[in-house]
């Protein structure tokens, strides 16, 4: 484990700035530690190890992350990244700490896959008020992991922080680049009231990931295989669909689920010669 001691001495070795050029700034647990500190929450982040986003040539013998880190070997350039680096002061020294903005897109779908500990972490700078939404809205955007249907994305991005934390909330944020591509398969802006479709099939996933058995890396697994079978219906179909899927994966084993969506059904539906012969295969299967 490090310490604020520990990460000072790191500092000293490897300045963050040089002139008026920066080498790296925080990234990770590291720079969610360091903008608690600086808030005076009650619980701190332990710091296991250190994380850099590095912006020169250096190398760093600790976990280190560069701009083509991100957006699928796309990296925002340098002048781009520098509005998101935000200076820490503590204990009579500054470092320098990627924003809130910056570390809500790759605790959600810049990196790695969402887990737990990223949810916690990301309501601890949310409730002393460090997300910026309209730079994170901004952010979503570049991201190809994603839809680019930013609002729905915000949206559901800042549900997550209403109202009660339980596990059902916990198993769909590590869901959240699929959570938010199967949602906007209700999105139909035509619809008057397609908001409304949005929110009621979030509902019914949180209803379902609270009471599932499934694990919430096995129930994002379930997410993304609902969506490739929404995608290839109609959207009058789809809440039916998604409800029997739901209730249909629950009895399965995540992989074997998987392996009858992409094997199975998507073919199926996908050269189905009507929408009457997919509501039919879809049928004989959930009955099953």
């Amino acid at each position: 484990m490090e310490t604020l001691e520990s990460l000072a001495k790191f500092t000293e070795r490897y300045p963050q700035k040089i002139g008026d050029r920066f080498q790296y700034a925080f990234l990770g647990g590291t720079a969610i530690r360091l903008h608690q500190q600086q808030a005076g929450v009650s619980e701190y982040r332990p710091i296991s190890d250190f994380d850099l986003l590095v912006f020169g040539e250096q190398k760093y013998p600790v976990h280190s992350f560069t701009p083509s880190s991100f957006f699928d070997g796309s990296p925002m350039k340098r002048r781009e990244l520098f509005p998101h680096i935000s200076k820490v002061f503590i204990r009579d020294k500054n470092y320098y700490a990627m924003n809130g903005a910056f570390l809500s897109l790759t605790k959600t779908c810049a990196i790695d896959t969402p887990r737990e500990k990223d949810y916690v972490d990301l309501t601890s700078i949310h409730s002393i008020g460090l997300i910026d939404d309209e730079k994170l809205a901004s952010l979503f955007l570049k991201s190809s992991r994603i839809t680019k249907n930013t609002p729905l994305v915000s949206d559901t991005f800042k549900w997550f922080f209403e109202g009660e934390q339980n596990s059902g909330k916990i198993k769909l944020f590590q869901a959240f680049p699929r959570l938010v591509n199967l949602l906007d398969e209700f999105s139909d802006s035509e619809h008057p009231f397609y908001l409304d479709c949005v929110h009621k099939a979030r509902s019914l996933l949180l209803g379902v990931a609270e009471k599932s058995r499934h694990s919430g890396y096995e129930f994002a697994s379930i997410v993304y295989d609902i969506d490739t079978i929404l995608r290839e219906l109609p959207i009058v179909d789809r809440k039916k669909t998604l409800r029997d899927a739901l209730s249909f994966a629950e009895r399965q084993d995540y992989r074997d689920f998987s392996e009858l969506v992409h094997n199975q059904i998507a073919p199926a539906l996908r050269f189905a010669t009507s929408d009457d012969v997919k509501r039919s295969h879809l049928r004989s299967v959930f009955s099953a």
